[in-house]
């Protein structure tokens, strides 16, 4: 990773603060403005509703060293004077701050845009944008429209739209229109002109009623938004202007009341631009589609063009329409390889004309622009204002996928171009998508109060389960009809339900205590029976019938257990085991005789739940422990236990094609992998280091594979596909050798977490591996699941701005307002994207 030391040159003033020229403008308050440029302001202006409020350009030294912002105009009023340098009405309305490089010359930026006025509510404003300009790489013919997207030119990473308006090209000083909105060099200018007339912007307030950015009273209104930008190397040119709309109201008292619609931006304002899954190199065919969200209403818009120079010749209009509601509406096509380019991604521009004219500007349209992908692979990402997170996959023999896990309020679960919102606290989705990656349907619950889906598995018949903890009074049924569970007080409790493989509800189960319970893994075995591992305190029911099955974990840590459930629900038996440790059961497996979970333990632990003793003694703060019951009867057979000072963790395990029992996690220090008689010691080389262990059926050890880098990594998932070759995927930090034989292959983490996928033959010896990760924060995997066909799926968590393509293409998303979201990748057989 990379690490520099920044200087910050200057900071970035401006104000927000708009007048008409169509009538008197509003003064603001006395002393603000000085009164020598009252009487300029008064003769200049515009009949337009938005205003130029600020240019500025950036420059970073080729060391990166130095970022220098120097304004072209920093402005007191809309209107482009220099002569308004000079008077500012405050020091901090608008800051640059925080400049943090991260990976690959990934460069954020926090800025801070602050409405300075705090009694005055006629200068509210609307829809404010800041707008990245650069020069321009590439050109979309149809539209006549130049735009970077790669090679020697920043790119802002984490757009919300792309706009025409105030690009140095269109807007030239001494071109036709008012003044106020052109381009004119400041007296501080660098003097660049950047070609690009088509640029990228971030929108402020987004989450306010019509975006507006009100000002009092007696409040100081600001917003702050992250902008993620990749730098090429050496010394670095990019400029950006801050615009906004607004009209002259006599009285205001309620802005979303009292300003009239005029005073947003007559033009669509959020185009969200998608194509599904399905050309491939050499041709196919693909539907596209164009979300729309447009404040004057739908019936304002006025047609939807796409058009990729690289992909098909001139532009294709879309026709089919959905109207959502009054101001959204979903227009949707389809696209074609028609020119029979190869792998790799190509641009897409879509744009959305609109029948309502600026006075000065003419015809303002809306604007997408996206990367169509043309791969093997695939990544699918969603997510809410809230927490979200992907816990856990499966995948049914069709090739259909199932992911579980958990959302805030306001999710879009179909991350196509389709819209299916579901709202919720901290709620439990299941969603499914086919071989392709196309939604398919989704369903939540646990909507006002406290859930989260931690595994979900599949059975032969096609059914889905999940399991899960919930907290509150929940209906489970996520249909018109009513199953209410009740939490039993305490924290949380556990729950199973069964769905059909169209996303039908078919029942569901709870089970708990006073105390703190979660279900965390969920398996079928090969005759439809439901088997569920976790961890509780205190006491517990797990029955969820009438009957009663209680179990006290001792002293004040944890205790491990694992639940059977047949095909309709009904309780069978439930096998705990704990100390007087925070002790877990992570994962189990089943064949048609016998069920092995994994996980961890400390201090001493009887591991026969029966009348039996099968006491083992952690070596370390936690050891990892592989244990194995008859299905059954759920009657103990063997404990295997095995770890060291460090400590460790069992976190999934796995039945090979061959029958051996593989389980992975992570440990530290120095650790005998082996809990017979023979001594298979590894040391770890940094904080934690990865482990795949194999068994055979009746616990003998065979062999183990160890891999990690000087930081925190961790094994954290397992899969297998026919030929017998192991899949395993976990997070690790730093730079990590992923092959744990002789010979070497090193991938370095992009910030913190980074998922890697790795792929070893039946043996252990290393096939290949991949990681994928985040500029800025981290991208944690949860859970994978390999279909027959041998392509791998994952998912879990991610952070910031992150790069989904494990290749050397580039597919950047952004998590929703740069924190969190979910994600499945699909991982083609041989890695390849």
């Amino acid at each position: 990773m990379k690490v520099y030391g920044f200087i910050i040159v200057a900071t970035i003033l401006f104000i927000l603060l708009g007048c008409s020229g169509s009538s008197d403008p509003i003064a603001p308050p006395a002393g603000i403005i000085p009164n020598d440029a009252l009487s300029e302001i008064s003769s200049s202006g515009s009949a337009s509703n938005r205003y130029l409020l600020g240019y500025w350009n950036v420059s970073v030294s080729a060391d990166r060293s130095i970022i220098e912002v120097v304004p072209d105009r920093s402005l007191t009023m809309h209107l482009n004077l220099v002569k308004f340098l000079e008077h500012t009405v405050c020091t901090d309305c608008v800051e640059l701050t925080n400049l943090q490089p991260t990976y690959d010359d990934i460069i954020n930026a926090n800025v801070l845009i602050q409405n300075p006025y705090t009694d005055n509510l006629k200068l509210t404003a609307f829809d404010v944008r800041l707008i990245f300009i650069t020069d321009s790489d590439y050109i979309f013919p149809v539209n006549d429209r130049s735009v970077a997207i790669s090679g020697d030119i920043p790119i802002l990473l984490n757009p919300d739209g792309y706009t025409t308006l105030f690009n140095q090209s269109d807007y030239p000083t001494g071109g036709p229109g008012p003044d106020a909105l052109k381009y004119y060099p400041g007296k501080l200018s660098l003097g660049d002109n950047f070609d690009a007339t088509l640029n990228p912007y971030i929108a402020f307030m987004k989450e306010n009623p019509r975006r507006h950015f009100p000002n009092g009273p007696n409040f100081l209104y600001d917003d702050s938004e992250i902008f993620a930008v990749e730098l090429p190397q050496g010394s670095v040119q990019f400029g950006y202007a801050v615009d906004a709309c607004w009209v002259p109201v006599d009285t205001v008292v309620d802005p979303i009341a009292d300003f009239p619609l005029s005073a947003n931006c007559l033009e669509a304002y959020i185009v969200n631009a998608y194509v599904e899954r399905g050309l491939v190199p050499g041709g196919g065919s693909a539907a596209v589609g164009i979300e729309v969200f447009d404040h004057q209403g739908v019936d304002t818009i006025d047609s939807v063009f796409v058009e990729a120079p690289d992909l098909f010749s001139g532009e294709i209009e879309l026709t089919d329409i959905e109207i959502v509601d009054s101001e959204t509406a979903v227009f949707r096509g389809s696209i074609s390889n028609d020119l029979g380019v190869g792998s790799g991604y190509y641009p897409l521009l879509a744009r959305v004309d609109d029948t309502e004219p600026d006075p000065n500007l003419g015809q303002i349209s809306a604007w997408d622009l996206i990367m169509v992908g043309i791969k093997n692979g695939w990544a699918l990402t969603w997510g809410s204002g809230g927490l979200d997170g992907g816990n856990s996959v499966a995948v049914d023999s069709e090739g259909n996928t199932y992911v579980t896990g958990y959302y805030g309020d306001g999710v879009d679960l179909d991350p196509g171009a389709g819209l299916d919102i579901h709202s919720g606290a901290i709620s439990v989705f299941l969603v499914s998508f086919d071989d392709n990656g196309k939604y398919r349907w989704a369903q939540t619950w646990v909507e006002t109060g406290m859930g989260y889906g931690n595994g979900v598995a599949t059975d032969n018949m096609g059914n889905v389960y999940v399991a899960g903890s919930f907290y509150g009074a929940e209906d489970f049924d996520p249909g018109p009809g009513i199953d209410e569970h009740i939490s039993s007080g305490g924290l949380a409790d556990s729950f199973l339900s069964k769905f059909t493989s169209t996303g039908k509800w078919v029942w569901s189960r709870t089970w708990g205590g006073a105390d703190y319970e979660k279900s965390q893994h969920v398996e079928c075995d090969e005759t439809g029976n439901v088997l569920v591992t976790g961890q509780f305190y205190g006491t517990a029911d797990f029955d969820p019938g009438p009957g009663v099955d209680e179990y006290t974990a001792p002293g004040d840590g944890s205790s491990a257990f694992l639940c059977k459930y047949n095909t309709d629900g009904d309780f069978q038996y439930a096998r705990t085991w704990g100390g007087t440790y925070y002790d877990d059961a992570t994962s189990c497996v089943a064949d048609l005789e016998s069920v092995y979970v994994t996980g961890y333990f400390g201090d001493t632990v009887d591991f026969d739940p029966g009348s039996g003793v099968s006491e083992v003694t952690a070596l370390g703060t936690r050891d990892v422990y592989l244990v194995k019951f008859e299905l059954l009867s759920g009657n103990f057979q063997w404990v295997r236990p095995w770890g060291g000072e460090g400590g460790g963790s069992g976190n999934d395990v796995i039945i090979g094609n061959a029958g051996d029992i593989l389980v992975t996690g992570t440990y530290s220090w120095d650790v005998d992998f082996d809990p017979g008689i023979g001594i298979e010691s590894r040391s770890s080389n940094g904080a934690e280091d990865i482990y795949l262990s194999c068994f055979d059926s009746a616990g003998q050890f065979q062999w183990v594979k160890t891999w990690g880098g000087l930081g925190t990594d961790t094994g954290l998932a397992l899969d297998f596909e026919v030929s017998g070759d192991i899949f395993v995927s976990g997070a690790f930090t730093a730079t990590v050798d992923f092959d744990p034989g002789p010979d070497d292959d090193f991938h370095d983490a992009h910030y913190h977490y980074d998922t890697f996928l790795s792929r070893f033959d039946s043996s252990g010896n290393y096939l290949w591996g991949y990681n994928l990760g985040s500029g800025s924060e981290n991208i944690p995997t949860n859970d994978i699941a390999v279909d027959n066909s041998g392509n791998s799926f994952v998912t879990g968590r991610f952070f910031g701005i992150t790069d989904f393509d494990p290749g050397l293409g580039f597919d950047y998303r952004a998590g929703y307002r740069m924190y969190d979201g979910s994600y499945l990748i699909k991982f083609p057989p041989d890695g390849e994207w």
